[in-house]
């Protein structure tokens, strides 16, 4: 009974998005999987870039939002002319997502540093850029989500130019310094961020390997000396094997059983190699 249920509910929901969702090309009003299609008429329409990050056939929240928002024909309607919607899935059925889109989901996710479902970015039509994030909200309507998302929209570049236009002589001049300001306080925020992440990390690492280098020559203080190579050995294995983790995490994989189970595995090795070097 169970798996004819979830057969069913695959079905209608694969119905569902093939009315709403294109998986090629770009359809002002609906959602499209095709990033590139719609950075290419974004750009040319100059329109910002609605990124929205679901779990189409097992988050709540996100069918919420479809339900309530996006499949309402005020929504449609206001998308047609105003946003360029692109739908970046993480479905449990992996048949919803064209084996193509995959990858560049995942690199999308990892770009803007996505950590939950829904996640709603605006992006400038130009840059890319991320000029705001939305989330999903039990009470939000086509006009409330509307609202916020012009509120984001009007801070891409053609908007305030046109707005500053609008205004005209000092009031526009100031308006568009303004802009240019916040533009200047985000290059320089982001480049201190970079600098002080970077300097985190690389003083991470230093005082891991120091500790490492340390307690390396505890060990080796105490164990007899046909025993140091194996020991040494067992040590670099468990760098590897840590590296392999590290990396694994980097790459902000899925919530999925796969991957999961990928996890342990990586972690058991880690394990395993600890438990061998605490006989030392």
């Amino acid at each position: 009974m169970i798996k004819l249920f979830t057969a069913a509910f695959f079905l209608v929901f694969s119905v569902m998005a093939g009315e709403n969702v294109d998986s090629d090309g770009h359809t002002p009003g609906k959602f499209t999987m095709d990033f590139d299609a719609a950075q290419k008429y974004a750009a040319e329409k100059n329109l910002p870039i609605l990124l929205n990050f679901t779990g189409s056939d097992w988050c709540g929240w996100c069918k919420l939002m479809d339900k309530n928002v996006f499949n309402k024909e005020d929504w449609t309607s206001y998308a047609k002319e105003n946003v360029v919607m692109v739908y970046v899935d993480f479905p449990k059925n992996k048949s919803l997502v064209p084996e193509k889109y995959v990858a560049r989901n995942a690199e999308l996710s990892q770009k803007y540093g996505v950590r939950g479902y829904p996640t709603y970015l605006i992006l400038d039509p130009k840059t890319q850029e991320v000029l705001g994030k939305l989330g999903a909200g039990r009470d939000k309507t086509p006009s409330s989500f509307k609202a916020e998302v012009e509120a984001v929209a009007a801070m891409t570049e053609s908007r305030v130019k046109a707005f500053a236009d609008s205004l005209g002589g000092e009031k526009g001049s100031k308006y568009l310094e303004m802009y240019k300001k916040i533009q200047q306080n985000d290059s320089d925020l982001k480049a201190a961020k970079d600098q002080y992440e970077s300097k985190v990390k690389n003083l991470s690492e230093e005082t891991k390997e120091l500790k490492s280098k340390m307690e390396e020559a505890r060990v080796i203080s105490r164990i007899s000396e046909d025993k140091v190579e194996e020991y040494l050995k067992l040590r670099g294995e468990l760098k590897a094997a840590e590296a392999a983790v590290e990396k694994f995490l980097a790459g902000q994989p899925a919530q999925n059983q796969e991957n999961m189970k990928i996890y342990q595995e990586l972690g058991g090795k880690v394990k395993e190699i600890q438990s061998k070097l605490s006989k030392f």
